[in-house]
């Protein structure tokens, strides 16, 4: 599991397989007040192997301001991806 708090600041959370692992059962949260906003959330299997990407959950709270938010969940080149859960909530301001 990884989370962080940042405020004003770009947030990026990558929970990765490696090259041939799969990505399970992580957790990824991201929470952010204020000021420019941009988070991204990457969870996704290897890059070649066929491992699953599952169970993954990934949030991103934003509150003011510019607030971007982006969530891969994804499998590698020959897994699958299933049960995943994205949530993205965005407060006041631009929203992108």
């Amino acid at each position: 599991d990884q989370s962080g708090s940042f405020v004003g600041n770009t947030a990026t959370i990558t929970q990765s397989g490696g090259v041939v692992g799969s990505s399970s059962e992580n957790t990824a949260t991201i929470t952010q007040e204020g000021d420019e906003n941009t988070a991204t959330i990457r969870q996704s299997n290897g890059t070649t192997g066929a491992g699953a990407s599952t169970l993954n959950t990934a949030v991103v709270t934003q509150t003011g301001d510019f607030n971007t938010a982006t969530v891969f969940q994804q499998p590698g080149a020959d897994g699958a991806s299933s049960n995943n859960t994205a949530t993205i909530e965005q407060t006041n301001d631009d929203n992108g």
